[in-house]
């Protein structure tokens, strides 16, 4: 079986341990500014994930 990973990036809100999870860095830099939050705020993580083997389609 193949197996195939990837990772996402997410913070975790020092205050209530909440984690989000963003699609981009773009979408992570964009909720720290409208939130106003600062380095001390947030921890920074990089989530590897395992995904499912991809389907096997046959060609017809």
């Amino acid at each position: 079986m193949n197996t195939r990973s990837g990772a996402t990036l997410a913070i975790m809100i020092n205050e209530t341990g909440e984690h989000i999870v963003f699609d981009s860095r773009e979408e992570l830099d964009k909720y720290i500014k409208e939130h106003n939050l600062s380095e001390e705020d947030y921890i920074e993580e990089l989530i590897y994930i395992e995904l499912p083997p991809e389907p096997f389609i046959e060609e017809k």
